[in-house]
C-alpha cells in the first residue's frame, strides 16, 4: 500500500536477501508503467545484487499482511523498487527480505503449499 494505492501481491520468500524488495512489474501494476522513472525522483536510489542487479529507488510502503483469524497486520517498511529488467533476465518476483521476515516465525507446509507467519513479538511495529 502506498498512500491511497493498495494492490494484492505475491513475494517470494528471500531468506538470502536483506530487504523486501518490489518487482518491475510489481512495482508498475502500484504505481503506473513509469514507476522507477518517477519514484528516482521522489526518493533515494540504491544499487542491488544478484539477479536484478542494477539501481532500486527506496520508497516507503505499508505491507499489510491478511490473517482469516486475526485480521489485518499493517507493516510500515521501506521497499526498494528494482529497475525494469532486460528481456534477456527475463521476469523477477517480487522478495520478502529479512527485514520483514525476521519479525515472524516461519512454518512451511509442504503438503499445502503454504507458508505460516506468526509474529515473534507483539510489540507494535513501525
Amino acid at each position: 500500500m502506498h498512500g491511497a494505492s493498495a494492490v494484492e501481491l505475491d513475494f517470494l520468500i528471500d531468506t538470502g536477501a536483506e530487504v523486501t524488495v518490489l518487482s518491475p512489474v510489481d512495482a508498475a501494476n502500484l504505481f503506473g508503467d513509469q514507476a522507477h522513472r518517477l519514484l528516482s525522483r521522489l526518493y533515494p536510489t540504491a544499487q542491488i545484487a544478484g539477479i536484478g542487479h542494477g539501481e532500486a529507488v527506496e520508497v516507503p510502503l505499508t505491507l499489510v499482511f491478511r490473517d482469516p483469524d486475526e485480521g489485518p497486520l499493517y507493516i510500515r517498511q521501506p521497499t526498494l523498487v528494482m529497475q525494469p529488467q532486460t528481456a534477456a533476465i527475463g521476469p523477477l518476483p517480487s522478495l520478502l527480505g529479512r527485514d520483514v521476515i525476521n519479525r515472524f516465525a516461519l512454518l512451511l507446509n509442504p503438503a499445502t503449499e503454504t507458508v505460516e507467519f506468526t509474529e515473534l513479538d507483539a510489540a507494535p511495529l513501525e
